[in-house]
């Protein structure tokens, strides 16, 4: 789950979070904040709180109820909030963070089931999100071809982009993949890779587009000869 907040300096934001348990028994939430990033390779990657150091907002994320008991087949709503101090205690404009929520059996022998990650960001300023498409390449093996592109993130903000990559040999489509992609962070890179499969002879036209921004968006393209 991604909530984003807009609050400024000063001023607090909140958003309604619905938690439900479908089991036949009690089920206690437990409550564990992180940092984060997103590795090169676009690994979501779950760090202690704090280590994103001015871009960490974890200490800033509240949960209410801080403590809950979800009765059988019970859905509640909670309420997630930031707070952003007046002045910034030097956290950046663009900030992020996340709590994890697990699920734990009431009155019983202690264990922990998989919850939700809820991943918050937060702009106190609105920035222009600005990414570049550093390189495009189609790679052969003697079995299968692959993508490999470098997508860097020159802006002040994080971006949620939307790629898709076409390959198309005389006129027809060969390829049309839609390519997963976590938000990448200010003045990260990331390098992205699709597989492409096994291709028959031919000159084949890569198009990969990044859409982002409302109606911002980069395309590049390359060419792959195979014999």
């Amino acid at each position: 789950m991604v909530l984003e907040f807009t609050a400024g300096y000063g001023q607090e934001q909140h958003a309604t979070v619905l938690l439900a348990n479908p089991s036949a028994t009690a089920e206690t939430i437990l409550v564990r904040p992180f940092d984060w990033r997103v590795t090169q390779d676009g690994v979501f990657a779950i760090e202690a709180p704090g280590t994103e150091r001015s871009r960490s907002l974890t200490r800033l994320i509240v949960i209410h109820p801080g403590s809950l008991t979800l009765a059988p087949n019970e859905t509640r709503a909670v309420d997630i909030s930031v707070r952003i101090p007046e002045r910034g205690d030097g956290l950046e404009p663009v900030a992020w963070g996340g709590l994890l929520l697990q699920a734990t059996p009431s009155g019983s022998a202690p264990y922990v089931t998989p919850g939700a990650t809820v991943v918050v960001y937060n702009s106190a300023r609105q920035f222009e999100p600005r990414l570049q498409l550093e390189s495009l390449a189609v790679l052969r093996s003697s079995k299968s071809a692959s993508m490999r592109a470098r997508i860097r993130n020159a802006g002040a903000t994080y971006v949620r982009p939307l790629l898709h990559l076409t390959l198309t040999a005389a006129n027809r489509a060969a390829r049309s993949i839609d390519i997963p992609f976590n938000a990448i962070l200010p003045g990260d890179e990331r390098i992205v890779k699709a597989d492409l499969g096994q291709l028959h002879s031919g000159l084949y036209l890569a198009q990969l587009t990044v859409s982002y921004g409302g109606n911002k968006v980069i395309e590049g393209q390359t060419h792959v000869k195979v014999p």
